[in-house]
This record gives structure tokens, sequence and C-alpha cells, in this order.
């Protein structure tokens, strides 16, 4: 008798305690929903873009790899949309100042800024990184541009992004007239073109970015 009780004991017990451990499980993980850090440091953030290029020997695709499933990890989270997006760009930042020759990094960071937390004025520090690091790359000066267009209605300074990527190989045939229609539409003050000129002009070159604007010539 006493050992049909406890073959009759055990498993309850066993049950209960399964049930306690999925209870407590349960209310641990909505804590550590509650308090996790949804938008963390990528990895090797503390590290130099030099010092990363020796320690991988050889092999930074594999570090590029790491951070573009980190990015694409947040990015794609359903909890961003409750994300400060000046957090989220932070974040991306930091990824791309380690320069992760992965363009969709770019290019979806952006998009995600520009059109799931509504911030597209982020969306051109990230791509700027990109365009340095891609000097042959369309798909990034055209994603600002269409940004810069749609969702700023910017058409002077989305001009000019259409216009570095009509110059890269394979650049789609609209670019260089759509640059060229927005700039005619756009007519800024001569004092708005000498500021977009000027600062456009720190990462593009000045000589270029002043002949685009200024076809005719303006004297500074």
């Amino acid at each position: 008798m006493k050992k049909f009780v406890t073959w009759i004991a055990l498993p309850i017990w066993l049950l209960l305690l399964a049930g306690s451990l999925i209870s407590v499980s349960r209310r641990s993980h909505e804590a550590a929903l509650k308090y996790y850090a949804f938008i963390e440091k990528p990895p090797f953030s503390e590290l130099s873009p030099a010092f990363i290029d020796v320690i991988s020997i050889g092999h930074k695709g594999i570090i590029d790899d790491a951070l573009l499933f980190h990015a694409l990890n947040y990015l794609m989270d359903v909890r961003l949309r409750g994300s400060d997006p000046a957090e989220v760009q932070m974040a991306l930042k930091a990824t791309t100042r380690l320069q992760p020759k992965i363009e969709s990094i770019y290019m979806f960071g952006c998009l995600v800024l520009a059109l799931e937390l509504k911030h597209p004025e982020g969306c051109e520090p990230l791509i700027t990184d990109g365009i340095n690091l891609f000097p042959d790359g369309w798909r990034l000066p055209v994603t600002l541009g269409t940004i810069l267009f749609n969702n700023m209605k910017d058409d002077a300074k989305a001009a000019i992004f259409y216009e570095i990527a009509a110059h890269k190989p394979n650049a789609p045939n609209f670019a260089k007239s759509f640059a060229i229609k927005l700039r005619n539409r756009a007519k800024p003050d001569p004092i708005e073109l000498e500021a977009m000129i000027q600062s456009l002009g720190a990462t593009f070159g000045e000589d270029m970015v002043r002949k685009f604007y200024a076809p005719e010539g303006v004297q500074k």
C-alpha cells in the first residue's frame, strides 16, 4: 500500500513542481522583457576599426557578419516601434563606425529609421558612412536621395545624392535626369545654397558639389 501511495504521489508532485517552474519561468520572462535593454551596443563596439583589422587577421568578413546579425536582430524586433529613434540611430552609428562592408546594414538601417520610426533625419550620417565605404556603389546615394525627396521634402539636398549615384558604375538611368530636375525645381536662396555646398563639400568634395549646384559658375 505504501509503495502504491508513493507511486501515485510522485507523478503528482512532479506535475506540481513542473507547474510551479512554468509559472516562475513565465513571470521571470515577463520581468526580463520589461527590463531588457532592447538597444544594446554592437559587438566589438569598444574596439577601433584599425584594431579589428589586426585581430581579424584577414577575416574581417566574419566580424562584419556578426555586426549584420546584431543589427538585423533589433531592427526586425517587434518592440522596435516603441524604441527611441535616437537610441536606434546611435546603435547603428556604433555599428557603422566599425566599417562593416555589407551595404544592407546602411540601407536597411536608414529605411527602418525613416519609415518605421519616422526619423528620416537619422539617415544621412548613416548612409554617408556607407557611401564613403562603397565608392562604386549607387544604391546608398539613391536610398538617401529618395528619403530626402519623399520623407523630408528637401529637393535641393536630394538632388546631389542622385547626382552622386549617377556617376557610379551601373547607375540607373533616371538618377542623372532626376538630379537635374530636383536641382532646378528647388532654387534655394544664395545663402542656403552656399551653406549646403560647404556642408556637403566637406564630405564629397567642394568642387564637385559647387559645380553641380552652380553649373554656370557661382563665385565664393
